[in-house]
């Protein structure tokens, strides 16, 4: 008994500490939430629902919260228009400490220390091919039309809606970046859809765990960190993309871009300085360089400015359901 309280005063003791040193640094840092000492959010990522946990937090404490999770601090962003807003930190460039980039380094992503080149390339073309507006709602309009075909096809029988959605979700991402689209039945295209749909269900704690935390992948076998499942992921989607874009590159004409990766191909094609991210030498398979941080955030947010085209499109489709 003396033992156990022993080891429990040392414990508070160490994380008084650690909470006093710490607070003479917080003065710039976003509010943060109250929780358990040490331990902190790390419970949080059991939870069963944790994309509507973060969305409640952010309501509650604002669209810029600070979490403990053991000893590491984590910054939450909610909100299209935060994300957006901080995309254009500087503080926000670089490497981000992810998972995904330990599991695919020399695989074709590339991850350069700046990524400044990168997101100056995207966003001119994001401009260029009309990537927030007429394109993506023509691609959006086909895809939404499609997937309400689909729901009418099986009637009042029972079937996977997630799965059926991530299809025309996927296809209409691989439109505007590709140019390929992917058949509803295919089946290494439905595996890879199964792949992603067990990720976003978060039934594996360890996997959650170690995408918060990526050193903590280093200690957990392969299978229980998510390691091995991101290298299966990574190898079906290089599948899909080059078996489509064999065929589709043969029709590619120099310095007439159709969309990203057509400009993406040019800029490699004329790019002669080794230091430079689009040097023919980073990349190793199909058009795939995307920097971790900025460049995916302003897809995302042109994403979600275009949920009135999909709420349009549904309502006029369904009319004529109707």
């Amino acid at each position: 008994m003396v033992i156990f309280w022993s080891l429990v005063v040392l414990v508070s003791i160490a994380a008084f500490l650690y909470h006093s040193t710490r607070a003479k640094s917080e003065d710039n840092l976003p509010p943060a939430i109250q929780s358990i000492p040490i331990i902190g959010g790390f419970i949080w990522l059991f939870h069963k629902k944790l994309e509507d946990l973060i969305l409640k937090m952010g309501k509650k404490y604002g669209p810029i919260t600070r979490i403990n999770i053991g000893f590491h601090e984590l910054v939450m962003i909610n909100g299209s228009s935060t994300m957006k807003e901080a995309g254009r930190s500087a503080s926000l460039t670089g490497v981000a400490e992810a998972i995904f980039v330990k599991c695919l380094k020399d695989k074709g992503m590339t991850t350069p220390d700046d990524g400044k080149e990168h997101r100056k390339f995207y966003l001119k073309n994001l401009k260029q091919f009309d990537s927030g507006r007429n394109s993506t709602e023509e691609n959006i309009q086909v895809e939404v039309a499609q997937f309400l075909d689909r729901i009418k096809s099986h009637g009042s029988r029972v079937f996977d809606v997630k799965r059926s959605f991530n299809v025309h979700t996927i296809n209409t991402i691989f439109s505007l970046l590709f140019g390929v689209r992917m058949e509803q039945e295919d089946r290494e295209f439905q595996e890879f859809l199964k792949m992603i749909q067990t990720y976003m269900d978060a039934s594996n704690p360890f996997m959650w765990i170690c995408f918060v935390l990526p050193h903590l992948a280093d200690w957990i076998p392969p299978s229980l960190s998510g390691k091995n499942f991101i290298k299966e992921s990574a190898s079906k989607f290089v599948v899909l993309v080059e078996r489509s874009m064999g065929f589709y590159l043969e029709s590619c004409v120099p310095n007439q871009p159709r969309n990203y990766t057509d400009a993406l191909m040019d800029k490699i094609e004329v790019t002669t300085d080794e230091s430079s991210v689009f040097h023919p030498s980073h990349k190793t398979w199909v058009p795939f360089i995307t920097d971790g941080e900025p460049i995916f955030i302003q897809f995302t947010t042109s994403m979600f400015n275009n949920c009135r085209v999909v709420t349009s499109a549904a309502s006029s489709i369904l009319g004529s359901y109707s």
